[in-house]
């Protein structure tokens, strides 16, 4: 049938798309071809099974009946007030900090007027350091991060100096290094502290050395906080053209001076500055990028690292410089009529004695026209040549504007002369910047200039420079102090004012976006921060007109109505007619904006009223290294430190009313102590220890679910089954079972579980496949929102939420939950496997449980079942392609949305694919689908679906049409690249979720994990078959080798530890694997005085010499591959995190089935060759892997036309990221000649016993160490593995 498309404007997704309007119909569903299944009957026996496990072992009802209960109270919602109390908030914060950073001017000011008197220039260099006096810089806290950079010191000021300084010069630093101390004492928060003057000395603290790979120490002194200088020095906009002389007549030395000459110069500019850069030889050349060619743009961080490249890739012409155009050519981009500043970088040299007179007449007929607005800076490359007078007096009389000299008659106003600098060599290059920004008139005494995010030096976070000029008695300037405070620090106040229904954001006076929910920005964050105006993040029809009066008016509000429209994350169904309230307040003397938006409702928020203390016992927080429990009742739950006694409580950032200032500093006792005196206090009479309002109601709620979590954890069939529970409430309290020590700074409500969750209230949400970082492997969340209360407990999903309730469940659990529900699903002519909202697989019969560790490109349906992907986006009504905006790493996210609403069973189209045959359907309740599929042809057909296979780029990113297969894939955000404003053409899309976070583990001393007993050994061995096996917490169904070919002779259930994925031997990503062996038995009789013949000596003689050789051979090509990093002989220890570094690909068969052995199924971490990092996320030491393409093989462009199947039988041993284990454990799995093989149920002694043996101490720990002591006695199991282990 012929196909029809049509271009509409689908404003759901505020996008130009093309959707495929075939009206094919679907065939009707045979069921032979299902082994008589009915679809719709299985997957609500799922459903069925999914709800029963949400409400009894997570307490769903329970707990939505103790909110019901609470009383409420009505609360207005006043959006002003907010916006108001915010912005004091942040007003505070920047006093405090200007306080602080006066007191140091003042300082410096004083020690000014005692030099003029008796000089002060002792100094102590930061590039000749004695490493000594450094200490780790770290936390000390588990769970905290590195406040400052590894190589520094508290105990001292160190200085940056200029090329050449006079014993005499001006050098403060050692008289400031006990205030600079004190105040970090005071405001724990400041990263760094220093003074420049403005003869070039640079005090810093605390005192550091500066490893850079590009930049050596010598000359940090050029690019540390030189664009804050300028910009505090010389305040007002300034527009500057560069140009380089780049000509045959310099040298090596001499053009590697301008290179780094104008790269110093673009570093000092400020974005106050606006620049252009002119390449001048024979003919000009400019910048290639279109926002910077030919024209003037700010010097913002972004196109500063642009104009910084564009000068690394330039080269040296062979023809001669041609003056006099290139200062033509530098005139026109000035603008008339304005303040111009030239900066000339050149030798000098001419090819004619008449073109001196020619450049001066030049410059003097601008000059008129700008009526003594023009100054000329002139940079001689002289390299230390005594006889380029002649050029050199060229540059002066430029810079000085001679023009009497030769016999030019000037008629103008009079000139501003310019400065000529002698740059002899890259180590003079700073000096002769030093004076570049110094103005003649004072500037004001009482400024505190605040700059733009910007990248810091030492490690690239985002920091926020503070400064102040530092004048002398008779108001000359005498230097810049200042201090670097982290964007977190600065923005906490505003990034954790998120409430129902709404949001705050930061912006600045100009309308650029300095944080947003939707933007991920941190002191850890190495991206080159881009300038982007507030609409394209409020990117609702009307929203310019909002923007207009946020930045025209110091404070107000604004409504914004928008019809038929899905706002993301506002729980809203298209078409709906809702109503936007814009609140903001302009923080009194900064250059800042607090803007919140709300949903406008008539129903009025309500906050918990009245709740009663309830009798706990024994309140428990995280914090078990600090001896809240006795040591007996602590243990280790996998890699965490736990106890099975109760559930803990953890209180992430989210809580606290100044967030930073408590990731910032380490928990102690008495900090746990005085949190838990104050939520247990039942007389109003302990103080809030700077917890948010509402935190302390939400953990007195929540805590009921102890005892029933505690109760099913002990008589629940489903715990054996279950890693963890858990629950977080939107004030980020969160409580967990068993109590368990949690990172620092782990943020419960950014993670998939918790998003998925909110955005589906109501529903049961499973999490793709992730590796627990506690040790228990792949794990699948399963959550589910609980509403706020209603007396009539009557509930629907456009009311608030309060908490999400979760539980985290192994992989292999849903595999084994289907085979149970459609047994035929184990049979080789079907498979089935489930798969989320977004088209990701959650289980599948090719992956195994070690392989969702890769890229999730390849974890998705258009990758391993290319042929149901096409055919499924022929159904309209089910899904959708979609796509937003990722501002984090300029990006457009091209994704699918699956309906969740379409209760219909779906399959083949009657036009559509007929080889493999296929049924899905909606798992009721839940965000989650079932298919089922038979491959009913021999010849496999093939599948378009292209998937970038050396990084996330799409096929064609100038259009997306809704009928073509393709992988979630990403395409460059085309906006003006200097203003970041949209581009006429470029799509208004929603803006992304921020990428989740991990939950990182808390570092724990070794010497405390080595002492603590395992909280639970699964007893492995008690389960017979696979099925039984599967699902089981910490066990593996092994029966595969190390190799992940050989199949074992009797498969056995054993623990993840020895088993990892199945693979006997595999390394797990923990690297806390059991060493295990296969070794045959001998017979107990020997024959004795047996006489070996020579004949026979000879023949053993040379299977010991080949045994030998091939051993060395193995060992050396091991030893070789360790080296690679790559890890060949362990086929499923998939790449985890960025510290193991390695990974092992094997040839799959075309055609892999359940019965198939483990090597043959598609491990999609084994295929994962995609680049982990955005190619459009701008990192100065990023660059995109380009394909390999071969004469003998035809280029794709990098993309894959081939199914999973056919990828996997070409893939070879690729390297891979992964996102958890440490650098220490590149480690390779043992040798297979070293494996020993576990004892088989079997008693025959006439075939090899395999034996397991354990390492010392192995059958205690089998043990379980929780409830009554037991003995090894009462496990017979256990007794038959330690007796053939002794």
């Amino acid at each position: 049938m012929e196909e029809l498309s049509k271009i509409h404007y689908n404003q759901n997704a505020q996008n130009f798309v093309i959707h495929n309007l075939r009206s094919d119909s679907q065939d009707t569903i045979d069921s032979n071809l299902w082994a008589g299944v009915v679809l719709r009957k299985a997957v609500r026996s799922i459903g069925d099974h999914l709800r029963e496990l949400a409400n009894k072992e997570l307490g769903i009802i329970t707990l939505q009946s103790i909110f019901d209960s609470i009383d409420y109270l009505d609360v207005a919602q006043d959006l002003p007030a907010k916006a108001m109390q915010i912005g004091q908030a942040l007003e505070s914060k920047l006093t405090s900090y200007r306080q602080l950073l006066f007191a140091n001017k003042a300082l410096v000011q004083s020690l000014y007027g005692f030099h003029q008197r008796t000089p002060i220039s002792e100094s102590l260099p930061c590039c000749s350091l004695n490493s000594s006096i450094f200490g780790d810089g770290k936390s000390s806290d588990g769970g905290g991060r590195e406040k400052q950079h590894a190589a520094s010191s508290m105990i001292a000021v160190c200085d940056f100096l200029p090329y050449s300084v006079s014993r005499l010069t001006f050098n403060p630093g050692r008289n400031l290094t006990s205030k600079f101390s004190q105040n970090v004492q005071r405001y724990s928060s400041l990263k760094w502290q220093y003074f420049i003057s403005t003869e070039g000395v640079q005090n810093e603290y605390p005192a550091h050395q500066i490893n850079s790979s590009t930049i050596p120490c010598l000359l940090v002194q050029g690019y540390r906080h030189r664009d804050v200088y300028a910009s505090t020095i010389a305040p007002r906009r300034e527009n500057i053209v560069l140009v380089i002389d780049r000509s045959s007549s310099l040298n090596l030395n001499q053009w590697q001076t301008a290179k780094e000459l104008a790269r110093q110069v673009l570093n000092s500019l400020s974005s106050n500055h606006q620049i252009a850069i002119i390449a001048l030889a024979g003919a000009l050349e400019y910048p290639p990028a279109d926002c910077i060619q030919d024209r003037l743009r700010p010097a913002t961080p972004l196109n500063k690292f642009l104009l910084t490249k564009y000068i690394d890739e330039l080269t040296l012409a062979n023809t001669q410089a041609n003056h006099s155009q290139g200062l033509e050519a530098a005139f026109t981009l000035l603008p008339p009529a304005s303040d111009a500043m030239l900066l000339y970088i050149s030798k000098g040299s001419v090819v004619s004695l008449s073109e001196p007179k020619q450049v001066l007449d030049t410059i003097m007929m601008e000059n008129m026209k700008r009526n003594k607005k023009l100054v000329i800076h002139t940079y001689g490359l002289t390299d230390g040549d005594e006889t380029m007078l002649y050029q050199e007096a060229l540059l002066r009389d430029m810079a000085m504007q001679n023009f009497s000299k030769y016999g030019l008659v000037y008629t103008g106003s009079g000139v501003m002369p310019g400065t000529y600098h002698d740059v002899s060599s890259v180590g003079a290059s700073a000096a002769a910047l030093n004076s570049l920004f110094v103005p003649e008139d004072s500037t004001e005494e009482d400024t505190m200039v605040i700059s733009i995010p910007h990248n810091d030096l030492t490690d690239s976070g985002l920091v926020v420079s503070l400064t102040t000029p530092c004048l002398s008695s008779d108001g000359k300037p005498i230097g810049v102090v200042g201090a670097d405070i982290t964007l977190e620090d600065l923005t906490d106040v505003v990034v954790q004012s998120k409430g129902p229904r709404l949001y705050s954001f930061l912006v600045d006076s100009s309308g650029y976006m300095i944080m947003h929910p939707t933007i991920e920005r941190s002191m850890s964050d190495r991206a080159i921060p881009s300038r982007i105006n507030m609409t394209q993040f409020e990117n609702l029809p009307g929203f310019s007109d909002v923007s207009v009066k946020i930045l025209t008016s110091s404070n107000g509000s604004a409504d914004l109505d928008v019809s038929n429209t899905s706002i993301t994350g506002e729980q809203l169904v298209s078409p709906y007619s809702i109503t936007f309230t814009y609140s903001w307040y302009k923080v009194p003397t900064t250059p800042y904006i607090v803007v919140v938006r709300a949903l406008k409702s008539f129903v009025p928020l309500h906050e918990i009223s009245g709740i009663t203390v309830p009798e706990m016992d024994g309140m428990v927080y995280h914090r078990l290294d600090l001896g809240q429990l006795p040591a007996e009742d602590t243990c280790l739950h996998f890699q965490q430190l736990a106890s099975f006694k109760t559930s803990a409580l953890f209180l992430s950032a989210k809580a606290f009313e100044r967030p930073y200032e408590h990731l910032s500093q380490p928990e102690t006792k008495t900090m746990v102590s005085n949190y838990l005196a104050y939520i247990t206090d039942g007389t109003t009479y302990v103080s809030k220890p700077g917890l948010r309002e509402g935190v302390k109601d939400d953990v007195i709620t929540v805590s009921h679910v102890n005892k029933l979590w505690l109760q099913q954890w002990k008589t629940s069939s489903y715990s054996q089954f279950i890693v963890r529970r858990y629950i977080a409430t939107t004030t980020g309290v969160y409580r967990m079972f068993p109590a368990s020590l949690t990172h620092k700074h782990y943020d419960p409500t950014q993670t998939n579980w918790y998003r998925q969750a909110s955005a589906l209230p109501g529903r049961i949400t499973l999490s793709r496949p992730h590796i627990d970082t506690a040790g228990s492997g792949f794990t699948v969340a399963l959550s589910h929102s609980i509403y706020e209360g209603r007396s009539a407990a009557l509930h629907t999903p456009r009311d608030p939420i309060v908490a999400i309730m979760g539980a985290d469940l192994p992989s292999s659990y849903f595999q084994r939950l289907l085979l149970e529900m459609i047994p035929s699903c184990d049979s080789s002519s079907l498979r089935c496997f489930i798969l989320d909202d977004k088209g990701y697989i959650i289980t599948h019969p090719y992956i195994s449980a070690a392989a969702y560790g890769g890229a999730l490109e390849r974890q998705h349906l258009t990758h391993l079942e290319p042929l149901v992907a096409s055919d499924i986006l022929g159904h309209k009504s089910l899904v959708q392609k979609k796509q937003c905006n990722s501002f984090t790493d300029r990006t457009v996210q091209r994704y699918y949305q699956l309906n969740t609403s379409y209760t219909d069973t779906v399959t083949n189209l009657k036009t559509g694919e007929q080889c493999v045959r296929y049924q899905m359907s909606l798992i009721p309740g839940s965000n989650a689908f079932l298919v089922m599929v038979n491959e009913t042809c021999e010849l496999r057909m093939s599948a378009f679906c292209p998937c970038s296979i050396t990084d996330r780029l799409c096929l064609n990113c100038q259009r997306m049409e809704q009928s073509e297969c393709e992988c979630p894939c990403e395409c460059p955000l085309k906006s003006e690249s200097c203003s970041a404003d949209h581009t006429d053409s470029e799509p208004i899309n929603p803006s992304c979720d921020l990428f989740s976070e991990s939950n990182l583990l808390f570092q724990l001393p070794k010497e405390m994990t080595s002492r603590l007993a395992r909280c639970v050994e699964p007893l492995c061995s008690s389960y017979p078959d696979k099925r039984s096996c599967m699902g089981v917490v910490g066990c593996a169904w092994c029966e595969y080798d190390i190799t992940g070919k050989v199949s074992l002779d009797q498969p056995y259930c054993g623990t993840q530890r020895v088993c990892f994925g199945g693979a006997l031997g595999a390394r797990t990503p923990y690297n806390d694997q059991i060493q295990v062996s296969a070794e045959n038995d001998v017979p107990h009789t020997l024959m004795k005085n047996t006489p070996v013949g020579p004949v026979t000596g000879a023949i053993l003689g040379a299977i010991l010499v080949l045994c030998l050789t091939v051993y060395c051979y193995r060992q050396s090509v091991l030893r070789r591959a360790q080296a690679a990093g790559a890890l060949h002989d362990t086929p499923y220890t998939s790449c985890y995190n960025q510290e193991i570094d390695g990974c092992v690909y094997h040839e799959l068969p075309t055609v892999p089935g359940p019965s198939a052995p483990l090597q043959a199924r598609l491990n999609v971490a084994d295929l994962d060759g995609a680049a982990h990092i955005s190619p459009y996320h701008i990192n100065e030491n990023y660059r995109r892997p380009r394909p390999v393409v071969t004469t003998t093989e035809s280029s794709d462009h990098g993309y894959s036309t081939m199914t999973a199947h056919e990828e996997a039988e070409s893939s070879s041993d690729l390297s891979c990221k992964d996102p958890i284990c440490s650098a220490n454990q590149m480690q390779h799995s043992l040798p297979v000649s070293s494996i020993k093989l576990p004892p088989p149920p079997s008693k025959s002694t006439n075939r090899a016993i395999h034996r397991l043996r354990l390492e010392e101490g192995e059958c205690k720990k089998l043990l379980p160490t929780v409830g009554r002591p037991q003995t090894i006695e009462e496990h017979p199991e256990l007794q038959r593995e330690c007796d053939l282990a002794s």
